[in-house]
Order: C-alpha cells, then structure tokens, then sequence
C-alpha cells in the first residue's frame, strides 16, 4: 500500500510539473509581445533604457523579463482649472479681481516622445499644462482692463490659448483647444455692469429708432423722386404723343393737299386730252365738211317731212313796215 502511495505521488508530481511548465510558457509567451491601439505609440525599455525608435500601432515583440513597452496615448486630455474670486483671482490692468473656469485640452507631442521617456512623467507633464495654464490666464487678463474683459471674452480667450502654446512650445505637450467660462467679478462691478448695459441698451434702442427715421426719410425721398421721375416720364409721353398727332396732322394735310393736287392736275389733264381729242376729231371731219352739211340738211327736211300736216308754213316770218309781226288772223 506504501508502495501504491508513493507511486501516485510521484504521478501527481509530474503532473504538477507539466502543470508549471505550461503555464511558464504561457507566460513567457504573453510577455514576448504588446498590442498598441491606434491612438498609442511606445518606446522598447531594456533593463531600464529606453530605445530610441517610437512604436507604432500593431503587435510589438519584445523579450520577456528583460524588455517593456512604455505605452503613451495621444487621445487628447482634459484639464479643468478653476479661480475663485480670493487671493487666487486675477487680476485686470485697472487692478480688478476676476475669477473663470478654463478647460484646457492637451496630447503628448509624438514627436518629442523619446523626450517624455527619458526625461518626463506623466505627473510632471500635468503640472507643466497647470502651472502654464495658470500662468498664461493671469498674464492675458493683466493686459486688459474689467471693462475689455467683458466685452472681449472671447478674444481673450484665444489670446489665452496663444499664450500657453507658445509657453508649452519647447515641452512635448501640445495644446487642443482652450475653453473659458463661468467669469466672475465683484458685486460693485456686476452693478456697473447693470448699469452699464442698461445705457447701452438704450443708446442701442436710440440708435435703432435713429436708423427707423433715416430709413423713413429715405424711403419718403425715394417715394417723392419716384414720384418726380413718374411725372416727368409722363409729362415726356405726352409732349411725345402730342409731337406725333401733330406730325400725322401736318402729314394728313399735306396728304390731302398733294391729292387734291394731283386730282386737279389730273382733271385738267383729262380735260386737255379730252380737248384735244376733241379738236382732232372734228380737225379729221374738216375734208368732209361739205358732205356733213348736206347731209346734215337732208336730214332736217325729212324730219320736216314726216312732221308736215299739210298746210304749207313759210318759212320767213311776215313783218310790217315798222317791223312787227303781220298779224294773219
């Protein structure tokens, strides 16, 4: 039985072995290679050295137990600071406390990665965006006065944003975009402000119904040189058509003139050729004269002829000596 014992021992022995192998080569096999995402970048790191190529994303071998991969993520990151209206606000040109909210997004620079390996933590690249976020806000809102703040804010903000680029410049930091909200101001200044924006709203009201009047009066100087240009343009169309019924009056008269004219230049036409036609004729009966005139006289007797009743009619007519009728009854 002891025998027996033994023997499953040393069976489960093994077994363990195996065991311990396997999963040393699992681990082994784990630890021989990294996954970065693509927003990472990494640095190799050989017992404590880093190496001076930057990863890029995918499945990166290293050796297990002697190298790592520092990783880095280059999504941006969200810093958010806020001044209170004590010893920690700013202060304008005209010695003003101000007090915001600013949000500051920011990345590591890729190309200055094996600066951050070897020189930075991620803490002190935090404090750097702090300390010169804090430090550009107070330097920008020195320069203006409570006044331009109000009205600029968000000149001011890009004035912020500036400032802290140029600051970060020589960091491997870069910045995303600046946000400030929330101002803040002593409650003397809000009065002001009420106050302020209560005259400007009715210099702004004065200046509208100004603006009204002028457009009013424009449109009545329009409305009357429109009228003018109405008039005249008709008065024009009315001389125009006088001018023409004038013109067709005076080209109906000479028309009627140059007919009548021409009818009576064509009548005595007609006339002369009639006469002259006339004349040729009775210039062409002249040889036959004599003939005409016989005829002529025969004609006359047979009408005399037919027209006789029997009683002879002298054809003189009887007269005393005095010269009257003979009366024959």
């Amino acid at each position: 039985m002891e025998k027996n014992m033994f023997r499953d021992f040393s069976k489960f022995r093994k077994i363990i072995g195996v065991g311990a192998v396997v999963l040393l080569l699992i681990i082994i096999g784990f630890s021989s290679f990294c996954i970065l995402s693509p927003t990472q970048r990494g640095v190799r790191v050989t017992f404590g050295k880093a190496g001076d190529t930057v990863l890029q994303p995918g499945l990166i071998f290293k050796t297990p137990f002697v190298q790592s991969i520092k990783k880095y993520d280059l999504s941006p990151k969200q810093l958010e600071m806020s001044f209170s209206m004590g010893s920690d606000a700013a202060v304008t040109q005209d010695m003003q406390s101000v007090a915001c909210n600013i949000v500051v997004y920011w990345t590591y620079d890729e190309a200055k990665i094996l600066d951050i390996v070897n020189g930075y933590s991620e803490q002190s690249i935090r404090n750097l965006v702090k300390d010169n976020t804090l430090g550009s806000i107070k330097e920008v809102i020195g320069k203006y006065s409570i006044y331009n703040i109000v009205e600029k804010q968000d000149e001011v903000t890009d004035k912020v944003r500036l400032a802290l680029i140029n600051r970060l410049s020589y960091y491997p930091v870069l910045i995303s975009s600046v946000t400030i909200n929330n101002w803040d101001w002593s409650a003397e200044f809000d009065k002001q402000i009420a106050n302020t924006m209560a005259m400007a709203q009715q210099v702004k009201v004065a200046q509208q119904e100004l603006e009204v009047t002028k457009q009013n009066s424009q449109k009545q100087v329009a409305e009357a040189n429109a009228a003018k240009e109405k008039a005249e343009i008709e008065a024009a169309m009315k001389v125009s058509v006088a001018k023409q019924e004038a013109l067709a009056r005076e080209a109906e008269a000479v028309g009627f003139a140059n007919a009548a004219k021409i009818k009576a230049e064509g009548e005595a036409e007609a006339r002369k050729i009639a006469g002259e036609a006339e004349a040729s004729y009775y210039k062409s009966l002249e040889p036959y004269a004599d003939v005409i005139k016989t005829t002529r006289g025969l004609d006359i007797e047979e009408q005399r002829a037919l027209n006789w009743n029997g009683v002879e009619v002298p054809t003189y007519l009887p007269l005393t000596a005095n010269g009257t009728l003979v009366n024959l009854n």
